[in-house]
């Protein structure tokens, strides 16, 4: 749970307050992130990433970059962010076993961030 949402209200502040809580989850949440959220077209960034490739240097930074301009408040709707999360495994042709692991981490970001869209 967010323990001040005032202070949480980008995707990059809920992670860092997400993996206090969940260290061992640290690289599985950003490898969800980095490659099967942020490259949805619905949020306009030019991020890209290589399907299974790793990240380094710039392209973390990057990352994180993008990762601040998305307001928590436009994740409420976990259902729907799973079907923009559901096109980029399309995009990229991910396997049914990259999909269940990246799925299950960020349902359980979303769901650990409880965020009220009326609040």
């Amino acid at each position: 749970m967010v323990t001040n949402p005032d202070e949480i209200t980008t995707v990059k502040a809920a992670y860092s307050a997400y993996v206090k809580h969940f260290p061992k989850k640290a690289m599985s949440l950003k490898t969800t992130l980095f490659h099967y959220l942020l490259p949805y077209r619905g949020f306009g960034l030019d991020f890209r990433v290589k399907p299974g490739g790793q990240l380094r240097g710039k392209k973390i930074e990057e990352g994180w970059e993008h990762a601040e301009q998305i307001k928590l408040e436009d994740l409420w709707e976990i259902e729907r962010v799973l079907t923009w999360q559901a096109e980029v495994f399309e995009s990229c042709k991910a396997s049914r076993s990259v999909r269940r692991p990246n799925k299950h981490y960020l349902k359980h970001f979303l769901e650990w961030c409880e965020v009220d869209p009326s609040s």
